[in-house]
């Protein structure tokens, strides 16, 4: 049911960048994450940019400061990655510096070409995420890749047009 109020929530924004910021909420909610960023590939293709984030308070201060190992895996293969213990799994300083216990990270992919990457962590153990939530995010990734894709041959139609 969260999908599809999700997916909703994504049709019915009337600009993309509130339909992210919607989404990331949902995300939050659903996970019960800690944290939640959206990411996109810059104009170059190459370094992901932090497009919207969000902590469990639904506020977006001014620095997210994230483990680039993981997400940058996740653009590189197209594969997501779940990690449940993630300062025994992943060797990485700023996973040990931020206490990350629990990541996923999904792919927004479209036509088999990655956009950027739906990243949520967590610092608490006991209640980490479940593998088996794992398909809700991706579903969710897709969709916002739509959306973003979407918007994107929108503005290019809207160009030719003038």
């Amino acid at each position: 049911m969260m999908l599809l109020e999700t997916i909703e929530v994504l049709n019915s924004a009337s600009f993309v960048e509130e339909a992210l910021e919607l989404a990331v909420d949902k995300v939050i909610d659903a996970l019960e994450a800690e944290r939640c960023a959206l990411m996109t590939l810059g104009g170059g293709g190459g370094e992901l940019e932090v497009k919207t984030w969000r902590d469990s308070q639904k506020r977006a201060t001014s620095s997210f400061r994230f483990p680039r190992t993981i997400p940058s895996q996740v653009v590189l293969t197209g594969e997501s990655i779940y990690v449940v213990d993630a300062e025994e799994e992943v060797s990485s300083q700023s996973i040990e510096e931020l206490k990350l216990r629990a990541i996923m990270c999904v792919p927004l992919k479209v036509r088999g070409k990655v956009l950027g990457v739906l990243y949520a962590d967590s610092t608490k153990k006991e209640n980490s995420f479940r593998e088996s939530e794992l398909p809700f995010l991706e579903a969710l990734a897709k969709q916002i890749a739509m959306a973003m894709e979407n918007a994107r041959l929108l503005e290019a139609l809207k160009g030719k047009g003038s």
